[in-house]
């Protein structure tokens, strides 16, 4: 017999989300809530393409696969968020917190990411093409495999960052702070 938590975790993972008027919810004491039929709701926001969702508490959700496109999360709290393979496409995430976030092959296509905490996050194979960088902390952040081309990197920071098996041949990096990031010639900067 699976668990209502064990019941949660499926859903998340198997469907596209939005917020339909949930009657029933599971409610574990936080404001994170689930419809067992598959409709989610977090607090008061809608998981949904374009949602607005700015300075929401997705802390420790997980999102796994979420359809955001152009949704606004600026200023969000993502902590710990488990977001693998979402699709966040020109997504503003301006002053968000993804520390420690699982961002493992999500498609942040022209993202706006400025000025956003990603320290520790996990950006294996993610599609970061176009996205604006700037200020963002990604100090031991993972980005092995992540595509950076054309991204805006001014003032990033990507101390002890993992950049190898990555092409950095079409992103300028040239006012990125390195230092200590793990090439991909296996060499670290200093």
């Amino acid at each position: 017999m699976k668990s209502d938590k064990d019941k949660i975790n499926e859903v998340f993972e198997n469907v596209n989300y939005s917020i339909e008027n949930p009657d029933e919810m599971y409610d574990d004491g936080s404001d994170n809530a689930i419809d067992l039929d598959g409709d989610l709701t977090i607090g008061e926001y809608s998981i949904e393409p374009k949602a607005n969702l700015k300075g929401a508490d997705l802390s420790g959700c997980n999102l796994k696969g979420a359809e955001l496109e152009e949704a606004d999360l600026s200023g969000a709290n993502l902590t710990g968020t488990q977001l693998q393979g979402a699709n966040l496409e020109g997504a503003r995430l301006s002053g968000a917190n993804l520390e420690r976030a699982n961002l493992a092959g999500a498609n942040l296509t022209e993202a706006w990411l400025d000025d956003t905490n990603l320290k520790k996050a996990n950006l294996t194979n993610s599609n970061l093409t176009f996205a604006i960088l700037e200020g963002a902390d990604l100090t031991n952040a993972n980005l092995q495999g992540a595509d950076l081309s054309d991204a805006f990197c001014d003032g990033a920071i990507f101390k002890g960052a993992r950049l190898y098996t990555m092409d950095l041949d079409s992103v300028d990096l040239s006012l990125a702070k390195m230092t200590g990031a793990l090439l991909p010639d296996g060499s670290i900067h200093d």
